[in-house]
């Protein structure tokens, strides 16, 4: 419960500091001008996508700082309190906001329906950036950088009102400056992608949060861009197609990096174990005079020798046979003439019967 309580204060102060600390210095550098007179309707909307943007980083920061190392139900806690606290962090852009002339709409409103969807959003994104490292990386990476392109519109002009992401105020001429600002975010993506994916895959990330680092970052930026519309002239589409085109450029960036499988390990490593494993001294043989001394100390093996196969028993007699031969024995049998024949041919004794 300590924790839990701990996690929720901390994301929700955090998140509110962020939020309020974004809107002070961009109004301080004259970057959010909530309170003058728009007579077009896409200068206010990119004023809008800074306030989407500053809601979603906000919420994303304090979640990380609150439940960076929490479990699940803390994680979901802190996210909703840092969604609160990012949301009231930034309204304070809606006092002045309230001010503000525009062609159509109330103005306090679209600028509180923006920061609380971006809060929603950032909520959302929190998630993802808790679940890997590499994700977390890309979002601080791409925020400094955008800070900086901030930063940059400090020396605008009136004809040039800065843009989210944009170059204006540097110097450039208009379509330098709408060039830089369609081509400018996805290299800018691109390069931060390769460099937070090769970093991550040399810390042995998970192949998939190394192919979606790259889209992270600018991410947050497309996000504020959605919730804040496409307009309707270059001013502002320019910059919404922009944002879309750094995430597809982060993710392929990223992508091709996590593509290829990771080193095996080196031959010169595979040889030595190859080796290691034939240096095994092989089991020690006995002399062959002892084999032959063991052998002869064993009997000799009987031969097994083929069994007759069992002689049929005649069948037995009938009858018949049996009259027969019980009839023979009164009889003289032919040996008995012949052998009579052949001693009275001789003239030899022949023993006659008695009686």
């Amino acid at each position: 419960m300590k924790t839990w309580g701990r996690a929720i204060t901390s994301a929700f102060v955090f998140a509110a500091i962020m939020g309020a600390g974004q809107v002070g210095v961009a109004t301080v550098l004259d970057v959010l001008r909530l309170d003058g007179a728009y007579a077009d309707d896409n200068v206010w909307l990119a004023q809008t996508a800074f306030l989407a943007w500053f809601a979603v980083i906000a919420v994303a920061a304090g979640t990380a700082i609150g439940a960076h190392s929490a479990g699940l139900g803390v994680r979901v806690s802190a996210a909703v309190a840092a969604g609160i606290g990012g949301a009231a962090g930034t309204a304070i852009a809606l006092f002045p906001a309230r001010h503000a002339q525009l062609p159509n709409g109330d103005p306090a409103l679209q600028a509180g329906l923006a920061l609380t969807i971006g809060a929603a959003a950032g909520l959302v994104f929190a998630f993802a950036i808790l679940s890997a490292r590499s994700l977390a990386w890309s979002a601080g990476a791409y925020a400094l950088v955008v800070w900086g392109l901030i930063a940059g519109g400090v020396a605008k002009s009136a004809d040039a009102p800065p843009r989210l992401g944009g170059l204006a105020g540097l110097g450039l001429s208009p379509a330098a400056v709408d060039d830089a600002q369609l081509f400018g975010l996805p290299a800018i993506a691109a390069v931060l992608g390769v460099i937070v994916a090769v970093t991550a895959r040399l810390r042995g990330h998970h192949r998939l949060a190394v192919a979606l680092s790259g889209a992270a970052g600018p991410a947050t930026v497309a996000l504020a861009y959605a919730i804040a519309g496409p307009g309707s002239s270059d001013f502002q589409k320019l910059p919404w197609v922009a944002a879309l085109g750094a995430v597809l450029t982060g993710l392929v960036a990223s992508a091709i990096v996590a593509i290829p499988p990771r080193r095996q390990p080196d031959d010169a490593t595979s040889s030595t174990l190859g080796t290691e494993a034939l240096a095994v001294p092989a089991p020690t043989s006995a002399p062959d005079s002892a084999v032959r001394t063991e052998t002869d100390k064993l009997p000799p093996r009987r031969e097994s020798k083929a069994r007759p196969a069992p002689a049929r028993s005649r069948p037995r007699p009938t009858n018949d046979a049996v009259e027969s031969w019980v009839s023979g024995l009164g009889e003289p049998s032919a040996a008995t003439n012949a052998s009579a024949s052949s001693s009275s041919e001789r003239g030899g004794f022949v023993p006659r019967p008695l009686g």
